[in-house]
């Protein structure tokens, strides 16, 4: 096990030591059940502090991914990991694990236009309040020269939640903040937040309309055209 785990030459010592493990638990190094070194052992494989080690099981713990017990045979103890961990963990693993710009793409194209049709479907008065509200936020900030990242985001989060799955909300949620992030990097122009709003419109209307088939093409055709403008430089 001591192969698992390398030294650590990084400010957020702790976040990455827990990112690490949670690597181990996806590329299934980790099972249920299996223990981590020590306290001591993990410190000294990875050059960091036995605090900084406390403070990253302390957050496994949290996410639901390992077990502390406390005695003689006590220790981390990697737990089951069930659909609700699975969710939690989604957020890491994008982040963390092997994905790239093309399997984010792939995942939007089968999971988006669901999305969007299923929000057409059940979306409530507020949820189309809320969405109308962002498009607007938006579109004030087109008008002014401006150009937020999180501002067109927060679309999709919006469609998401009008879905009223909670497994798409966080999967969809995941999905857009990693891809926002990457955004941040490339910093789109003028031109690419226009036609993201002119997309968001129009999906807009499909859902407000009830008409599940148009807002499920329209999200569909929004996705691959984003990709066809920014997977080169993604």
């Amino acid at each position: 096990m001591s192969t698992l785990f390398k030294p650590i030459q990084n400010v957020r010592v702790a976040e990455e030591l827990t990112s690490q493990i949670i690597q181990s638990i996806i590329q299934r190094k980790l099972n249920k059940g299996d223990k981590l070194p020590s306290e001591r052992e993990l410190a000294e494989m990875c050059s960091v502090s036995r605090v900084t080690v406390r403070e990253a099981l302390r957050t496994l713990e949290k996410k639901g991914l390992v077990t502390i017990k406390r005695g003689a045979k006590g220790g981390a103890f990697i737990t089951e990991v069930n659909i609700e961990t699975i969710i939690n963990s989604l957020h890491d693993f994008f982040h963390f694990g092997d994905v790239s710009i093309d399997n984010i793409s792939e995942a939007r194209l089968i999971i988006e236009p669901a999305i969007a049709e299923l929000a057409s479907q059940k979306r409530t008065v507020k949820n189309l309040e809320e969405i109308e509200e962002v498009i607007n936020h938006c579109q004030q900030l087109i008008d002014t020269g401006e150009y937020e990242v999180d501002a067109q985001v927060q679309f999709h989060y919006a469609i998401a939640r009008a879905s009223k799955n909670p497994v798409l909300i966080v999967v969809s949620n995941s999905l857009m903040n990693f891809l926002s992030r990457k955004l941040y990097l490339i910093n789109p122009n003028k031109e690419s937040f226009i036609k993201d709003q002119e997309f968001h419109i129009n999906i807009f209307k499909a859902i407000y309309n009830n008409d599940e088939k148009k807002a499920f093409q329209i999200m569909k055709d929004h996705v691959q055209t984003f990709k066809k403008l920014h997977q080169e430089e993604l």
